[in-house]
């Protein structure tokens, strides 16, 4: 018996949803399920939700994954509820064929198999073909109907796919059941719930209705507002229901959402029994941790949080907005979890699936896997810094050998670009030249920038970290001559002598703590000039100033020039996260101004907030880490 890829007699099209049905005896009471899919799966057996969540490859390379399933003996119904992206565009999906591929087995053998025996229909409750986003970076959002009669199954028809499965480098996540769920208020036609901190899961509910009527249910991170804003510009974080009288009971395991305040739109009379999320997590082994300031154990925990949150098939940037693989948000989460998990398969998973990226025009995209054709050519270079901390956290020098190709084209295409010895910006509508979000360093500056320090900076850093990969690797190649060119045009031409400060360019001549920090960490800097230039980054507040994402990069430039400075970075942790804090915070924002930021869409959970905790286990502070 040999398994086969799978799909429906007819042609459903993007966003959409099929159902696959079939039975099986067992003398056992419990079997083995691999299955992989495009794009994502629910699995029901005898009426029960078992599991869900697939984990996103490229076109081509399917990924299995392997599921314990609980059987009664005797006759078992399986179910698979299968969700079909099929739409280019996406930042967490690249678009492939349709398709469903499973084999089941226990301990008497394969006891079944995905072929045109398995019966499959069109979902006819999961309302199809709908497309539309709740963001670009989400996807579409979901429409389902509770008054839909069921349609007839019929067998399915064998598709082609490929056959060369690898199995899932992590592990599944584990689901922890309801979340709380506190009614709020009421108005006419709203229903406002809190679930007490941010949460990431299933939209999940239990709602009565005295009618069949239409419901939109709402979800966000916060309600300053007064409810939770659904509508930001083109955005829309919500679901699109459709009741019948009576009870409508329902788990969505289909889309996964962060969120904190669930939020019901109705026209007629409900009761609501439960309104939350069905909650899931990584199953990360959390390493100990204890401190005697107070304020240091509330900053660490809800770092955590903020971590565990932004985990589910690999990293991601926020859990609400996004649900993005980014270079530097990984390398942010990565280096905070190697300090607080004992799960380097989580951390490399993320990694490989960057290294097995497609690439455009040599650069990274700018997330994964996805095939969009947008690159930031910044997170492209902090690439090295992931891959090299990788090693040095892991000694796993495999992870060197199979990044060194894609660390040689970068290196080549980046070279390219180079005009009188400075990387030029780069230009087309594929390129976002961001680097932070800060005062025209977001590439949105509307200036034509021709050269600019940062980028400088970072491919200095890339060649730099290639020289050490080299060198363990055995190859003979060095960049030390570029290096030693690249600083001397960098200090020629950023350099402001009447202000002792490096800038940003010519077109935008900002002084920032971000830029002469990193002139500071990757050794532009005269020797004579350093602690002056660290001295003013550190006391002048009229420079620009480092947002959460860059904060990393001034901390690590006060160690380097000042290592016995850890009192002023601890303080300024405290000092920057107890405002969080105070302000209610049960994770860690994307920027300090939280909701505010970026026109109302500013995210309350973001990885790349977490790395304090890197600094308090680097400065001996978490008590548990130096005394299990």
């Amino acid at each position: 018996m040999k398994p086969k890829w799978i799909w429906l007699q007819e042609n459903i099209g993007p966003d959409s949803y099929a159902e696959f049905l079939f039975n099986v005896r067992s003398n056992h009471e419990s079997g083995l399920l691999k299955i992989a899919v495009d794009s994502n799966y629910a699995l029901y057996v005898n009426g029960v939700f078992i599991d869900c969540g697939a984990y996103h490859s490229y076109p081509g390379k399917p990924v299995l994954d392997l599921i314990n399933v609980p059987l009664m003996k005797g006759n078992n119904e399986f179910k698979i509820v299968v969700y079909y992206n099929g739409t280019s565009g996406n930042m967490f999906y690249a678009k492939d064929d349709p398709g469903l591929y499973f084999e089941l087995s226990n301990e008497d053998g394969i006891i079944a198999i995905s072929d045109e025996k398995v019966l499959s229909k069109k979902s006819d409750k999961y309302i199809n073909n709908q497309r539309k986003n709740i963001t670009l970076q989400l996807g579409y959002k979901q429409f389902y109907d509770f008054n839909k009669k069921e349609g007839e199954y019929r067998p399915s028809i064998i598709v082609e796919k490929s056959q060369s499965f690898t199995e899932r480098p992590n592990k599944k996540c584990i689901f922890l059941g309801r979340s709380e769920s506190t009614l709020l208020k009421k108005e006419e036609n709203k229903i406002l719930f809190d679930t007490l901190k941010e949460n990431v899961g299933y939209l999940d509910f239990e709602i009565e209705s005295d009618s069949e009527q239409d419901i939109t249910i709402a979800f966000g991170e916060h309600i300053v507002d007064g409810w939770v804003r659904q509508h930001i510009e083109q955005r829309d974080f919500s679901f699109e229901i459709k009741l019948a009288p009576g009870m409508n009971k329902m788990m969505f395991p289909l889309k996964r959402i962060g969120a904190r305040y669930l939020e019901i739109h109705h026209k007629n009379l409900v009761k609501v029994r439960y309104l939350g999320l069905f909650l899931t997590e990584y199953p990360f082994v959390e390493k100990p941790y204890k401190f005697d300031n107070e304020l240091d154990q509330r900053i660490y925990e809800t770092a955590i949080h903020t971590l565990k949150c932004c985990y589910h098939e690999h990293f991601e940037d926020c859990p609400w907005r996004e649900q993005g693989l980014y270079t530097l948000d990984s390398r942010h989460a990565s280096l905070a979890s190697y300090y607080a998990f004992d799960n380097p398969e989580a951390i490399l998973s993320s990694i490989n699936l960057i290294i097995n990226d497609r690439m455009h025009d040599g650069q990274l995209s700018i997330c994964f896997p996805c095939d969009l054709e947008l690159v930031i050519p910044s997170f492209t270079l902090h690439f090295f810094t992931l891959v090299w901390e990788n090693y040095i956290h892991t000694n796993n020098l495999q992870v060197l050998k199979d990044a060194n190709e894609k660390m040689d084209t970068i290196i080549e295409t980046f070279s390219k670009n180079m005009k009188s010895g400075l990387i030029q910006e780069f230009v087309g509508n594929s390129y976002w030249n961001f680097f932070e979000w800060n005062k025209g360093y977001d590439g949105n500056s509307g200036l034509p920038i021709k050269s600019e320090i940062l980028i400088n900076l970072l491919f200095l850093n890339a060649l730099n970290i290639k020289n050490r990969v080299n060198d363990l690797l055995g190859s003979s190649v060095s960049y030390n001559p570029q290096i030693e060119e690249l600083k001397k045009n960098i200090n020629e031409q950023f350099f402001d002598k009447e202000k002792g400060l490096y800038f940003f360019s010519n077109e935008l001549k900002r002084y920032s703590v971000l830029v002469n920090s990193l002139c500071l960490l990757y050794d532009v800097v005269p020797s004579n000039l350093k602690e002056d230039i660290l001295q003013k980054i550190m006391n002048d507040e009229s420079l620009d100033q480092p947002t959460l994402s860059m904060k990393a990069f001034y901390y690590d430039a006060i160690l380097k020039i000042k290592p016995e400075f850890q009192e002023f970075i601890i303080d300024d942790i405290r000092k920057t996260y107890k405002k969080m804090l105070d302000n209610g915070a049960t994770s860690f924002y994307e920027t300090e101004l939280g909701e505010k930021d970026f026109g109302g869409a500013g995210s309350l959970c973001h990885a790349w907030s977490a790395i304090v905790i890197y600094y308090y286990n680097l400065f001996g502070l978490n008590k548990a880490q130096l005394n299990p």
